[in-house]
């Protein structure tokens, strides 16, 4: 008797990529944030779907590859 092979379900744990925020670098234009990530080369072009607010401080980055592309998750802070 044979058993189908299942997916792995550890495998959506290598999709992601944990970057702290001290590894990136951050420009903001109009309705685009754009973030140079230390491991990787070049800029990522983010569309804001919220205004950033003032002194506000990057803790870390989520780039996480799916089956339609690659999306990205910034997570800040706010200094009052």
């Amino acid at each position: 008797m044979t058993y189908p092979l299942l997916p792995d379900k550890n495998a959506a744990r290598y999709r992601t990529l944990k970057i702290e925020g001290q590894a990136v670098t951050i420009s903001v234009e109009k309705d685009w944030l754009y973030i140079s990530v230390s491991k990787l080369k070049g800029w990522v072009k983010i569309r804001l779907h919220r205004l950033l607010p003032d002194g506000f401080v990057l803790k870390n980055v989520l780039l996480t590859k799916k089956a339609d592309g690659w999306f990205v998750s910034a997570i800040r802070s706010v200094e009052t």
